[in-house]
Parts: structure tokens; C-alpha cells; sequence
């Protein structure tokens, strides 16, 4: 599992455009068969001073580790960043952990 504030755009992660940054981080994403787990109907992860609102921030899996993230979501009024908290559930429950190491 991979989180960051990656600060580059793509369709990928619901930006609006891609630029050369966001290219180069979609060709990883391709080449290491990484799922992004951003969900489209969610607020931006971003809120600028200067009113720009944007998905810079992404979270990737990878293999069956996709099939355990649920409830991805981007958290409101939790911080005074400008990047705001995502929270996700890990469910292990019932789950066989030969499958989580593949």
C-alpha cells in the first residue's frame, strides 16, 4: 500500500487533466499493476488559499490487497491542512492471509 501527497494530476485519481508529472506516475501505476483506490464521488483532497480544489493526494494498492480496502472516503473538518484526511477500512476479517501476501 502506497499513501502520499503525490502533487500531480491524472484521470487516474479523478483530476480533471493529467500533466507531465501525474504521466509519469500513471506509467508506474501500469508498470507495477497498482489499483488507486480514490473514489470519484468524494470531495477533492486538496483545498488551496487561492480556491483550488484537486485530488493530489493518492492511495494505491497493489494484488489482492485492493479486495480488503473498503470505505475509502476524504474526511471533512478534521484538520486545518490544506490537504485533507482519508480514512479507509482494512478488513482482514475471514480472510486468508496466503491470499494477502500475493
Amino acid at each position: 500500500m502506497i499513501l502520499g501527497d503525490i502533487n500531480s494530476k491524472s484521470p487516474l485519481w479523478h483530476c480533471p487533466e493529467t500533466d507531465e508529472k501525474g504521466e509519469k506516475y500513471e506509467d508506474i501505476i501500469n508498470l507495477y499493476h497498482l489499483v488507486v483506490q480514490n473514489k470519484a464521488d468524494q470531495q477533492p483532497t486538496f483545498q488551496g488559499r487561492a480556491g483550488v480544489a484537486i485530488n493530489i493526494d493518492v492511495t494505491l494498492t497493489r494484488g489482492n490487497l485492493n479486495t480488503y480496502i473498503n470505505g475509502w472516503q476524504v474526511m471533512e473538518d478534521v484538520t486545518t491542512s490544506q490537504h485533507s484526511v482519508i480514512g479507509f477500512n482494512i478488513d482482514l476479517a475471514n480472510k486468508d492471509d496466503k491470499q494477502f501476501n500475493e
